[in-house]
């Protein structure tokens, strides 16, 4: 009976370590997706001089109030979509992921106390 409650507390703690792996490492995918897309989208940006229109922002104040929709929708027409869209969901998503887990700190720090010494101890015995 000892051993049977032995397995099924170990498959438990198995099952709850695997769920906290995938999430770390989807975090991981994610963050990784959203800085490699946004630096394709910084890279190409630079190469079509595209920010050198954001030097309007050094004017006057009158200045950039008159031309600041025309740059902001140019700036936006000559920018990459697909690498645009993609960082900006990569970043929504980790944004999303870090106030969730921000959130739930107090619950995911002591599941993580339980896994380390759960599995810390179950291995030396």
């Amino acid at each position: 009976m000892k051993t049977l409650e032995q397995k099924i507390i170990q498959n438990i703690y198995l099952t709850e370590t695997k769920n906290y792996i995938g999430k770390i490492l989807l975090f991981a995918v994610v963050a990784a997706v959203g800085l490699l897309f946004g630096t394709i989208l910084y890279n190409q940006l630079i190469e079509q001089r595209t920010l050198d229109m954001l030097q309007i922002f050094q004017e006057d104040g009158s200045v950039i109030r008159i031309y600041l929709s025309q740059v902001l929708s140019d700036v936006y027409y000559e920018t990459p979509k697909i690498p645009l869209y993609l960082s900006l969901f990569s970043v929504i998503f980790i944004i999303i992921l870090l106030l969730i887990f921000i959130r739930n700190f107090r619950r995911i720090k002591k599941v993580i106390r339980s896994l380390l010494k759960f599995w810390t101890t179950t291995y030396e015995k």
